[in-house]
């Protein structure tokens, strides 16, 4: 076995060639536009890493505000604007992309602002009446007042 590496057929080829100062002027400005397109390229690149970065953590931001609002309805915030009370660092995502924090966020937040949320307890103990349709008048039913009012109404639009 010989002590010299394999040397590559295109490597005998350029020992043998003798280069001119305009051919090493010509592949070094070939070699600087290529270094050039490389440093465009690499900028290019960490431009894009960031903005998929700031869109990542907006679409983070906003599956969290979606959760806490959920929960908050679900916890019976009376009116969603108090959640710009609430501090909403202490939530996260976990890796699964699950939210975690939101209920201890607003059981803590029901014990310091109770008004927030509405009550579980009601004083009154009778059920509403049921709801009944509004029911048209016939004309039959009106005292003759009465259909010209409504007739002059209708024709107002």
């Amino acid at each position: 076995m010989s002590d010299q590496p394999p040397s590559d057929a295109g490597d005998s080829a350029l020992k043998d060639k003798t280069f001119t100062y305009d051919d090493l002027r010509d592949m070094r400005r070939e070699s600087a536009g290529y270094r050039r397109r490389a440093a465009e390229a690499q900028a290019r690149v960490a431009e894009l890493e960031a903005a998929l970065s700031a869109r990542d953590q907006a679409a983070r931001e906003q599956l969290i505000r979606a959760e806490l609002k959920t929960a908050a309805l679900q916890a019976g915030m009376i009116d969603l604007d108090a959640l710009k009370l609430i501090d909403p660092s202490s939530v996260r995502l976990d890796e699964h992309g699950d939210v975690i924090g939101v209920q201890a966020l607003l059981t803590e937040a029901k014990q310091a602002k109770p008004y927030l949320f509405a009550s579980t307890n009601t004083s009154s103990t009778a059920a509403p009446p049921p709801a009944q349709s509004p029911r048209a008048r016939h004309a039959r039913d009106m005292s003759p007042s009465e259909y010209q009012a409504a007739k002059a109404k209708f024709l107002r639009g």
